[in-house]
């Protein structure tokens, strides 16, 4: 009932309240689709539907200023040093398939990441039971994406 409510109040805001930018993006195994490489400064909602069999989440990272490195390259990185690169900015998790949320969050000027990090083979299904999957996190099949602020 709670994440009935949730999603309920998600949609009502996604819906009627005033953004800089909006973006209505897909996961499935294992990527995000409806993205854009660009989106204004400002307060920016982000609807997240899982179409996919799996649960999913988009987390979004602002690189820190001067930080030139790609995704893959942070990822190669220790992550106590690659998290010295970047600040957390949101995140929303979608669980059994058609399954959806909303991320609401202030954005500054700067280059972001948006990443899955959710373990392969995580199945939430419609009752809320779920397993845990015990494979590499989706990032590293390739659910992943950056894009400007301006």
């Amino acid at each position: 009932e709670f994440n009935d409510a949730v999603a309920t109040a998600d949609t009502w805001v996604f819906e009627n309240c005033e953004f800089a930018g909006t973006a209505e993006l897909i996961a499935t195994e294992y990527q995000f689709t409806g993205q854009s490489a660009e989106y204004p400064a400002g307060r920016n909602g982000f609807t997240l539907v899982n179409e996919g069999a799996e649960a999913h989440e988009l987390l979004i990272l602002r690189k820190g200023d001067g930080v030139d490195l790609s995704l893959e390259e942070l990822l190669e990185l220790p992550e106590s040093e690659s998290e010295t690169m970047t600040t957390y900015v949101g995140g929303v998790f979608v669980g059994p398939p058609g399954d959806s949320g909303v991320l609401v969050a202030g954005f500054e000027p700067g280059n972001y990441i948006a990443v899955c990090t959710i373990p392969t083979g995580t199945i939430v299904n419609g009752d809320g039971s779920f397993t845990e999957g015990t494979g590499e996190p989706h990032v590293m099949l390739g659910m992943s994406f950056e894009f400007t602020v301006g």
